[in-house]
């Protein structure tokens, strides 16, 4: 995953703030040291924007 985001910002010529990652929130549930691993490694990578995503909570207007 890590790889194919840097190929995609060489391939296109993006900036790393013009990159965001977006994670469900499920996904934090899931296994939260595997997350917390993610997060560092695309900090690491210089990539600013992390979003949360809370789509599917249950949430209806």
């Amino acid at each position: 995953m890590y790889q194919k985001i840097e190929d995609t910002v060489a391939r296109y010529g993006l900036s790393r703030d013009q990159v965001h990652i977006e994670i469900t929130e499920s996904a934090l549930n899931d296994s939260s040291q595997a997350m917390v691993e993610a997060v560092q490694h695309f900090h690491d990578l210089g990539l600013p924007g992390l979003w949360m995503d809370d789509f599917g909570s249950g949430y209806f207007p």
